[in-house]
C-alpha cells in the first residue's frame, strides 16, 4: 500500500489478496470501470474510498442501491 497526500492506494495484487480472488479478476473490474482505479506508469492503483464503494455495491459514481420511490 502507498499513501499519497493522505490517500491510501492499493495495487491490484493487494486487493486480490484481501478479497481472496485472482488478480486478473480485479484487473478486469478496473478496466470495465466496475472498480475505479488510476494507472500510474504500468501499475493500477485503487484508493481505499473506491475499494469501500465497490465493496458496498456501488460502482464508479453509481447511486446507492435501495428502494425506488
Amino acid at each position: 500500500m502507498k499513501e499519497i497526500e493522505g490517500i491510501k492506494l492499493y495495487t491490484i495484487q493487494e486487493i486480490a489478496e484481501m478479497l481472496k480472488v485472482h488478480p486478473l479478476t480485479i484487473q478486469r473490474k478496473v478496466k470495465k470501470g466496475i472498480i475505479k482505479g488510476v494507472k500510474i506508469n504500468k501499475s493500477w492503483y485503487i484508493s481505499s474510498d473506491n475499494l469501500k464503494s465497490f465493496l458496498q455495491g456501488n460502482t464508479c459514481g453509481s447511486e446507492p442501491k435501495g428502494k425506488k420511490e
